[in-house]
Formats: C-alpha cells, structure tokens, sequence
C-alpha cells in the first residue's frame, strides 16, 4: 500500500521549531523580562519607550542634544572642543541603554548587536547622516587584556552590520589599543583625557593615508577616548575623522 505524507518545506519547518522553542523557552524583554510574543523581538513594548533617541537640533560637533537653539555646541564642547570632526550617536545613555550596553560587553549578550544596529541604521536614514562620504569603518579598539576576558569586541560587531548594510569597508586591528588604564567610568572628566593619551596607534598607516575614517563605538561621554583614537588616525595620515556612536552621554 501506498502511503502518501504531507510535504513540509523549509519554512513550515522553520514556524513550528519556533512554536516549539517558544513554548519550551518563551522569548523574553531583554531588560524587564516579560513574555514576548516572538523571539524576533528583543524589548516589550513598555521597555521600547525606555530607549531616549537622540533627536534635534544636535550639538554641531558631538551630536548631543542641544538645551538653547541660539548655542550650535553644547556645553561639553564648550568646555573642551574634541579632536575628532564630527560625530554621531543615536540614543541617550540613559538607564535602559545602560542595562542593555552592560549586558551586550560584559554578559555576553551578542544577539543585542542586531538591535543596536536598527538603532543606528533608523537614525542615520532618519537625519542623513553622510556615512557614504568615508572611505573606512573603523571599530573602536580595545585592549588585548579585556579582549581575553570577553571573547570578542563590541564595536567589531556593530561595524560588520555596518559594513554590510551600506556596502562600506570594515578595516579591523589597524588601530589598536596599546595601553590598559582604569576603566574610563571610574575616574573623573579630567583624569579621563589623561588616561587615554597615547593610548592607540596605527599598525600599518597606508592602508589610511588621504582616507576619510568613521570610527564606530558603542558609547561616547566626555569624548577622551574618541579624541585620542581621532589624534591617532590623523598623526597617521587620515584626511578626517568621524565618529558614529550607538549612545551619548549629557
């Protein structure tokens, strides 16, 4: 006898391991932990309304909100202008992105790379932010030591979104972390930008000679450590520095 069975393509299949996953491991809000409805989603609609994006009118410089529309900088700025040319962030550090910038570094949390990214790739279509004019996407480095202890580089893994999304070159490991100083966020504004002088180099500086650069990094609060990275990039050849940056501090 002839026994004839229902044919299950690939994406049947895919819908009912996904039922099953949820069932046995429901998805949950990455930072409030309700139920989520799909494991595609990352935050609860409540948590969603957490995330500070960062909307003008922008500081001229560092792309933090401005509080009075006659200033073009902000008061960061004022105090001490960066090195960099110009940067970009799109949210606020606030508590939510602290939860989840936390996780994302320091427990292992990569999926979040994928939500951080439509962060980014919303704001920059939102407010036409040039990155097609750079010749290089430049992750922010971190030292070998806290590479060890986390397996991998945060910002490494926000640039090859990048890179594939708008069809520009990642170049890792050129810039490089050489010193390894207290964590940035346990000293004060001063001691910051001391911390960080000297702190990277180039290793091979003609693969961004006359290049225009965008380094990407996860945070950005007083500006020390993109300064640096700037100074460095330029002392190497680079025509321009820009940074694109998921948050920024007020």
């Amino acid at each position: 006898m002839l026994t004839c069975f229902p044919v299950v393509n690939e994406i049947t299949l895919m819908y009912f391991l996904e039922a099953f996953l949820n069932l046995i491991y429901p998805p949950q809000c990455w930072l409030c932990h309700a139920t989520l409805a799909e494991r595609r989603q990352t935050l609860c609609v409540s948590c969603r309304e957490k995330i500070r994006h960062n909307i003008p009118p922008f500081c001229a410089r560092c792309s933090r909100p401005l509080e009075k529309l006659s200033r073009s900088i902000c008061h960061q700025c004022q105090k001490r202008l960066p090195d960099f040319d110009q940067s970009w962030a799109a949210t606020i550090y606030n508590d939510a992105m602290k939860e989840l910038l936390h996780q994302f570094k320091y427990k292992g949390k990569t999926g979040l790379r994928h939500f951080f990214a439509d962060l980014l790739f919303v704001f920059i279509e939102r407010y036409k932010v040039p990155v097609q004019q750079f010749d290089l996407l430049v992750p922010m480095p971190i030292h070998s030591a806290k590479y060890r202890e986390r397996e991998f580089n945060q910002t490494v893994l926000l640039a090859e979104l990048l890179s594939k999304h708008f069809s520009l070159t990642c170049c890792d490991h050129n810039l490089a972390r050489v010193a390894h100083g207290p964590a940035q966020a346990l000293l004060s504004e001063k001691e910051r930008w001391t911390n960080v002088q000297g702190a990277f180099r180039i290793r091979q500086p003609q693969k961004i000679k006359n290049k225009s650069i965008l380094i990407i990094d996860d945070l950005i609060t007083t500006g020390a450590t993109a300064s640096s990275a700037a100074i460095t990039c330029r002392k190497a050849g680079a025509r321009t520095v820009g940074i694109l940056a998921l948050s920024i501090g007020q």
